[in-house]
């Protein structure tokens, strides 16, 4: 199942899309979450999908322009 763009992000995925913000690397945001590395990349994939970005500066600065706090 593929995203729509626009969809809001996930309380996990807004969780995810702070840590990489504030520069915590993937096995990082795992440790911190409880989680593994893979159900992070699925989160990553997830908010790329929603917000129609393929990098994770792009993903930051549309959550920033979508007004979600991410700092």
């Amino acid at each position: 199942m593929r995203a729509a763009p626009g969809e809001r992000l996930s309380p996990r995925e807004s969780s995810v899309l702070t840590y990489v913000a504030q520069g915590y690397t993937y096995e990082e945001i795992a440790s911190l979450m409880g989680v593994s590395r893979h159900t992070v990349l699925t989160f990553v994939r997830r908010i790329y999908a929603k917000f129609a970005v393929n990098s994770k500066v792009a993903a930051v600065a549309e959550a920033r322009r979508r007004g979600y706090r991410v700092d």
